[in-house]
C-alpha cells in the first residue's frame, strides 16, 4: 500500500484536472486523494470539502476522517498547480525531504518578528486574540495555553514574547485614489485609522502578538501520521476562527510537530515562478507541453509552482 498518501488540494473546482494529475503521479504514488471544494461528482479519490480557499487549512480537518481510515506514515499535501520533481516517489520521498517518521516538512517558517517588508496579514496576526470570542467561539480551552505554545515556538527557534518593532511591515500609509467625494472620504478615514495605530505602536513600543503565530507559504507540506490528528484538530480550530491559511497552517504545524524541516535545510529548493510575464516565458520555454516539461524538469528543483494545467497540453 505504501507509507505515503499524496493529497492534492484544489482551491477551486477544476474537475477536468483530476485525470491530468493522475497521469502525472499515478506511476509514482499508489495512494492519491483530491480535496476539491463543493465537488459533486462520483470519483472515489475525491473528498469534497466546504470552506473558503483562503482558509484551506479547513480542508485538512474536514478530510481527516477519510484520510485516516488507512493510516499512513506521512501525508504529503500539494497544491493542484504545484508539480513535484518527477524523481520523487512514495519509496524515496524521505530522502528528498530529509524526514523520518517523526519529522514534518514545510517550505518555510517566517518569524513574524523579523519580517522585513509590508505584509497585509500581519495586522490580522496582531489582532488574533484567543482570550476573546472569535466567531462566537471560546478559544481559551481549545488552543494550547500561551506558555505551551511559546515552548513549541522556542523549540523551532522562533521568537516569542517580543514586540514587532517595525511599524511599516504591519501598516502601509494610505494613498489618495481619486478626487471624488467617496475617494476623499475613504482616504480621510484610512488616514485616521493609520495614525491611531501609529500612536498605539509608539505608546507600547511596538506590537505584541496576543498568541504566538508564524507565517509560511503553504502550497506544500508533509505531515507525519503520528501528529496528523492533532495537526488536523488545530487546523479546524483556526479555520473556524477565520485565520488566514498562511498563518494558520504553519502555526498548527509548529504546535503539533516534534521536528520540522524547511526548504533551506534540504538539498533541493522549489522553483516559484512569480508574475504573469515570468509564467508566460516559462510556458514558452516548454511549449506548454507537459510531457516535454516532465522529461526536462529542472533537475535540482523540488517542485515548480505554479503550473496552470488548463494552459498546458500532453
Amino acid at each position: 500500500m505504501g507509507d505515503l498518501a499524496l493529497v492534492i488540494i484544489f482551491n477551486h473546482r477544476f474537475d477536468e484536472n483530476i485525470e491530468k494529475l493522475v497521469d502525472i503521479y499515478a506511476a509514482r504514488f499508489s495512494n492519491i486523494f483530491f480535496l476539491i471544494p463543493f465537488y459533486e461528482g462520483n470519483d472515489p479519490r475525491v473528498i469534497p470539502v466546504y470552506e473558503s480557499s483562503i482558509y484551506f487549512q479547513g480542508y485538512v480537518n474536514q478530510a481527516f476522517g477519510q484520510l485516516i481510515l488507512n493510516p499512513f506514515k506521512h501525508y504529503l499535501f500539494v497544491a493542484d498547480d504545484l508539480i513535484l520533481n518527477p524523481r520523487i516517489n512514495e519509496d524515496n520521498y524521505k530522502s528528498f525531504f530529509l524526514v523520518d517518521d517523526d519529522t514534518a516538512f514545510i517550505k518555510e517558517l517566517v518569524d513574524l518578528h523579523h519580517v522585513n517588508k509590508y505584509w497585509v496579514r500581519l495586522e490580522e496576526a496582531i489582532q488574533y486574540n484567543p482570550n476573546s470570542m472569535i466567531n462566537r467561539i471560546d478559544l481559551k480551552n481549545l488552543l494550547p495555553q500561551y506558555a505551551e505554545a511559546a515552548r513549541c515556538f522556542s523549540a523551532q527557534g522562533l521568537t516569542v514574547r517580543d514586540n514587532i518593532k517595525d511599524f511599516k511591515v504591519v501598516y502601509k500609509k494610505p494613498e489618495l485614489r481619486g478626487l471624488f467625494f467617496s475617494g476623499l472620504l475613504s482616504y480621510f478615514v484610512s488616514m485616521l485609522r493609520y495614525y491611531k495605530h501609529r500612536l498605539l505602536f509608539e505608546k507600547n513600543n511596538g506590537f505584541r502578538l496576543y498568541y504566538p503565530l508564524v507565517g509560511a507559504n503553504s502550497d506544500i507540506f508533509l505531515i507525519p501520521g503520528n501528529i496528523f490528528r492533532q495537526f488536523s484538530h488545530l487546523c479546524g480550530i483556526f479555520s473556524s476562527t477565520d485565520l488566514f491559511v498562511e498563518l494558520a497552517l504553519p502555526t498548527a504545524l509548529v504546535l503539533s510537530a516534534k521536528k520540522i524541516v524547511t526548504e533551506k535545510e534540504i538539498n533541493n529548493r522549489g522553483m516559484a515562478i512569480k508574475g504573469a510575464e515570468a509564467i508566460n516565458q516559462f510556458e514558452g520555454e516548454y511549449q506548454s507541453d507537459l510531457n516535454y516539461f516532465l522529461s526536462h524538469f529542472p533537475e535540482t528543483s523540488l517542485f515548480v509552482h505554479p503550473i496552470k494545467l488548463s494552459r498546458w497540453h500532453f
